[in-house]
């Protein structure tokens, strides 16, 4: 028993150091416990934070990159915006809605626009739903709700094999939701 605890231990401390030093660079830690969560991300990408309102905050993941720098500051030529990870957490008025009744029931979760079917899922031992948009970019989208907020979580990208996909997904491997 004694030997099988300590291979269990090896293992996740394995699995623990490989998702956080996905990359040769720094692992940094977004934290916020206003919204209820926290999660690691590549230094690689430029973090940056909104409220919309005292219910919406939106947290915007893109490639720390000169182009997307100046995007992001107004200078470049008009253009679409660069793909992208975004968390919108917003506060829910009735804290027993489900993920997919969220989504369903919300424009602003781009469910309308889903292609293929959804799955229902966990995320950060929290219900989940996943599904996939198409508009300007193509979109993998997971709506979790905890806390008594709905945390959309979206990204965009030019083909399946983008990286920016595997990064969001070693994010939600790591993220956490705060009672």
């Amino acid at each position: 028993m004694r030997n099988r605890l300590i291979v269990l231990l090896g293992i996740l401390l394995v699995v623990i150091a490989t998702s956080l030093l996905w990359y040769t660079g720094k692992i940094e830690k977004y934290n916020s416990r206003a919204f209820g969560m926290a999660f690691y991300y590549s230094d690689k990408y430029f973090l940056e934070e909104k409220v919309v309102s005292d219910t919406e905050k939106i947290i915007i993941l893109t490639e720390d990159t000169e182009e997307n720098r100046l995007v992001r500051e107004g200078v470049s030529p008009g253009r679409e915006g660069p793909t992208a990870i975004t968390l919108r957490v917003i506060k829910l008025s009735n804290s027993s809605t489900t993920p997919l009744e969220w989504a369903r029931s919300n424009v602003e979760s781009n469910f309308n626009l889903s292609i293929g079917e959804y799955h229902e899922g966990k995320v950060g031992q929290k219900d989940s739903v996943y599904y996939m948009t198409d508009g300007l970019y193509v979109a993998d989208n997971i709506v979790v709700v905890a806390k008594g907020r709905a945390i959309h979580i979206s990204v965009t990208y030019l083909t399946p094999e983008d990286k920016i996909r595997k990064d969001l997904a070693r994010i939600i491997g790591s993220i956490y939701f705060y009672e």
